[in-house]
């Protein structure tokens, strides 16, 4: 039996739990875009180490501190994190070491700089993207196909837990997959699969038992790809859970519905934590990719907090992640905002 003094805290009966949650997407450091259009194998290689060299300009060190930053102020009791990316470039040609990203350990470190007691809940692996990199200022250069430098993108998303709320996770409740549809580039490398997945905590927290979901849904271009996903995921939280559900995610679907349908299908079923007639329009993508941009640019809602069963939203806002004093890029934490929002759990 556990002492009264040591018990856990218990809402009171009839009165909800109060449990502040959080999504980010933290933005791998650059688009793809440049990989997408390539039309021969010149062009990708070259679109490679643009994206690459992007994402290096982009400077997550610098930026995860401002991230790190915003959650302080706010404390959050759950953060759902979107493209939580490693980057891992190699060389063979026994030069100087090139930079690596892992965006996970950075954030960390940087959270505990603050003070923050945060505990990383549970990862899913997507995408893993690997490629030559041929960089003259790097010296990575080589021969086709035996190149000096290869670089690799990993793609992950987290769930993060703040040590001080008082929140208990279930004992093996961490569950990850990779949605059954997934869409694939054909390059002139290779097809090149962009494999999304998701992952769930079941928790308690003040009495009240709770499922947290997370995951980052298909880029609108492959609507139909998106809209399969949005359906997967739902059966998926569904599994073995009476109880209510909070997910957290970019859905990459516009809440006014000007690009896909998947919000409304994922409305169907969720609450959408965010009330425009009481939070405001709540755009939150996307910055510029080099985040060289004075002036916000946001003109979606796509990063969305959903809740599922007896749960309901005291407040909501959006945090922008301006990087302040900066002069040249980055001049954003992330091309997208992070949401905040308070959950009253019944």
């Amino acid at each position: 039996m556990i002492p009264a003094a040591l018990a856990p805290a218990q809402a009171a009966p009839g009165e909800p739990a109060r449990l502040t949650v959080m999504t980010q997407n933290l933005y791998l450091g650059s688009s793809l875009q440049p990989a997408i259009e390539a039309e021969n194998a010149e062009e990708f290689l070259i679109a490679v180490a643009t994206i690459y060299g992007t994402s290096v300009v982009t400077d997550f060190p610098s930026r995860a501190q401002v991230i790190a930053r915003a959650i302080a102020a706010e404390e959050p009791d759950l953060i759902g994190l979107q493209e939580v990316t490693k980057w891992t470039a190699v060389r063979s040609d026994g030069g100087p070491a090139l930079p690596n990203y892992d965006f996970l350990e950075i954030l960390m470190a940087a959270l505990e700089a603050e003070g923050l007691n945060y505990a990383v809940a549970g990862t899913v692996d997507n995408a893993t993207i690997s490629a030559p990199l041929i960089n003259p200022a790097l010296e990575c250069l080589g021969e086709f196909p035996a190149f000096d430098c290869n670089v690799t993108l990993m793609d992950r998303d987290a769930i993060l837990v703040n040590g001080d709320s008082g929140i208990d996770i279930a004992p093996g409740s961490l569950t990850t997959g990779q949605f059954t549809a997934q869409a694939s580039l054909a390059t002139p490398l290779g097809a090149r699969s962009f494999d999304r997945g998701w992952l769930y905590v079941d928790m308690e927290y003040m009495g009240r038992d709770f499922r947290f979901a997370n995951t980052h849904l298909e880029v609108e271009s492959y609507t139909r790809i998106q809209r399969r996903q949005a359906r997967e995921f739902i059966r998926v939280v569904q599994v073995d859970r009476p109880g209510p559900v909070i997910a957290t995610g970019d859905f990459n679907s516009a809440a006014d519905g000007s690009n896909t349908k998947s919000y409304a299908i994922l409305t169907d079923y969720f609450a959408d934590m965010w009330k425009e007639s009481r939070h405001g329009a709540g755009l939150t993508c996307c910055q510029a990719p080099v985040l060289e941009n004075p002036e916000s640019e946001y003109t979606v809602r796509i990063d969305l907090v959903l809740g599922k069963g007896k749960v309901s939203s005291n407040w909501a806002r959006v945090l922008a992640l301006p990087i302040k004093g900066a002069q040249a890029p980055p001049l954003w934490g992330s091309d997208h905002a992070g949401v905040i929002t308070q959950i009253r759990l019944r």
